[in-house]
């Protein structure tokens, strides 16, 4: 395996250590999991290095599928999310209404280190924070989607 895509991983599992978080290791896949408690859903996110495109992502899918009869509507709600977002972008698959937070940085030619991984953590965590309710709510039809776009 890769030197620099253990070295990648290590500090991923450092960065959580740092943060004094529970997580499970997958080292011959390097994976972790763990789960984080916001404000209202809790948030589950599988963290992994690609050492063939030598990048480090984490992503967080969404507890619920989308109804068909709602995935236009999500399909909406979601471009107009993503055009909102810093970094990072939310997944939409319209085949089977499954939702995911995803945000890629690739190491290749550079030095990463805890201060990288503690931005994707935390990063990830405010915008699947921010937004699962709405997107519940949005294929739940809580919300419309003319409500869903006027939220701040």
């Amino acid at each position: 395996m890769d030197e620099q895509a253990k070295k990648i991983y290590e500090g991923i599992c450092t960065a959580l250590d740092n943060r004094k978080w529970y997580y499970d290791r997958d080292n011959d896949r390097l994976l972790v999991r763990f789960t984080v408690n916001g404000d209202d859903i809790p948030m589950k996110f599988i963290m992994f290095v690609e050492p063939q495109q030598q990048v480090v992502r984490a992503v967080s899918f969404l507890p619920f599928k989308v109804p068909e009869e709602k995935r236009r509507e999500m399909a909406v709600g979601v471009c107009a999310i993503n055009f909102r977002l810093i970094e990072g972008n939310y997944d939409f698959d319209m085949s089977d209404g499954s939702l995911c937070y995803r945000i890629t940085v690739s190491y290749r030619a550079s030095e990463i280190g805890d201060g990288l991984f503690q931005r994707m953590i935390s990063m990830g965590c405010a915008a699947v924070d921010k937004y699962n309710d709405r997107f519940l709510a949005l294929s739940k039809g809580y919300l419309t989607l003319e409500n869903f776009l006027k939220l701040p």
